[in-house]
């Protein structure tokens, strides 16, 4: 019997994943022990809506409001309220492009990453000034960290949600895929991006 379950992506491993630039994560809780291939992930991640809501608790608004993605909202947008965590989205917000099939899980060594396993966490290639350099979406501005190492830009962003590494932490392999085609718009954004459901 196919489960869906709740998980929470920082917004740039969030866009990743929607763009295809992500197929794997790596988890920490034992409750990922009970994940099936064929389960279904219901992914959120950092939101807002209106800010006329924002005394309301998330469990209370309505059924038609906005729910805003930080992957895809304006910073500037002055209609639009506070941010909020993941965690507090309810399952009815979670739009169908949100979700992702479960192909496989299994358990391994945190240091078992290779370089190949670390694109598919998300870490993507930024070439600067004729030298090659990693990041993650969200990290890659002009203000943002770089890395020479693939690997090394994964744990640098695994310190970030998990504290610091340890190589021998037995980890979940979590691979998915999409169910949804996202074509981004680059003079719309993500609120003129084409989204298509994807077959098999």
């Amino acid at each position: 019997m196919t489960r869906e379950i709740l998980t929470q992506f920082t917004p740039g491993m969030m866009e990743s994943a929607l763009l295809g630039d992500k197929d794997v994560t790596r988890r920490l809780s034992e409750r990922w022990a009970k994940v099936k291939p064929g389960d279904v992930l219901v992914a959120r991640s950092r939101w807002r809506t209106l800010a006329e809501y924002d005394s309301i608790k998330p469990t209370l608004l309505p059924d038609d409001a906005p729910i805003m993605f930080a992957f895809e909202a304006d910073e500037t947008d002055t209609v639009l309220g506070k941010w909020r965590p993941a965690m507090f989205l309810p399952r009815r917000f979670c739009k169908l492009w949100m979700r992702f099939v479960v192909v496989s899980v299994r358990q391994e060594r945190l240091g078992d990453l290779t370089s190949d396993e670390a694109r598919r966490e998300g870490i993507v290639l930024h070439r600067r000034m004729d030298i090659d350099l990693f990041a993650w979406r969200g990290e890659d501005t002009p203000g943002g960290r770089y890395f020479h190492d693939r690997v090394e830009a994964f744990l640098a962003l695994w310190h970030d949600i998990n504290g610091e590494p340890d190589l021998e932490t037995l980890v979940w392999r979590i691979e998915f895929k999409r169910t949804h085609h996202i074509a981004v718009d680059n003079d719309g954004g993500w609120l003129a991006a084409t989204i298509t459901q994807m077959g098999g």
